[in-house]
């Protein structure tokens, strides 16, 4: 009996071990895809951060890679969702990727922007149109090019063509 529990044992050690190695395997190859996403998805990424770490081991390997939304999709779900939940650093960081990555262009998130605007108040897309303004300036887009803004919506309902 003490040999069948020994052989069970070093059965099991060995199973054990094979399959850890396959998933450390596993493990580096969704952290590589996590890593490769993240820098897809924001404009700047702390290498060093364990809690980016994290969330490049999960949230970039398993969400952001899965079919069926692409990231142009899956950026204006997350940019939304920070911005409603008033995370500065969430939707800061959306916004930049967004710019930086041509997911979305300045027009698309002036769109977006009113959009969210009309669906959760003005006092919480303040802050984000504050960040974006920062962001167009940065770029040597402020003050808004005649694509964009209340100028230009005036202009489509007047059917007048931008300067």
């Amino acid at each position: 009996m003490t040999r069948l529990v020994f052989a069970l044992s070093l059965t099991f050690a060995i199973l054990s071990a094979v399959v850890s190695g396959a998933g450390e395997s596993d493990a580096d190859e969704s952290a590589k895809q996590g890593r490769e996403m993240q820098s897809k998805v924001y404009a700047e990424i702390a290498a060093d951060d364990p809690w980016l770490r994290m969330g490049e081991e999960h949230l970039f390997a398993q969400i952001w890679t899965r079919p069926g939304l692409s990231i142009r999709d899956r950026r204006l779900i997350s940019l939304t969702a920070a911005a409603y939940a008033g995370s500065h650093e969430g939707y800061a960081s959306h916004l930049k990727g967004a710019l930086d990555h041509g997911d979305l262009s300045p027009d698309e998130l002036w769109e977006w922007l009113l959009h969210f605007t009309q669906y959760a108040g003005y006092p919480k897309a303040a802050s984000v149109w504050a960040e974006y303004r920062t962001l167009l300036a940065e770029r040597g887009l402020m003050p808004l090019p005649a694509t964009l803004g209340p100028a230009s919506d005036r202009r489509k309902l007047s059917g007048e063509s931008a300067p």
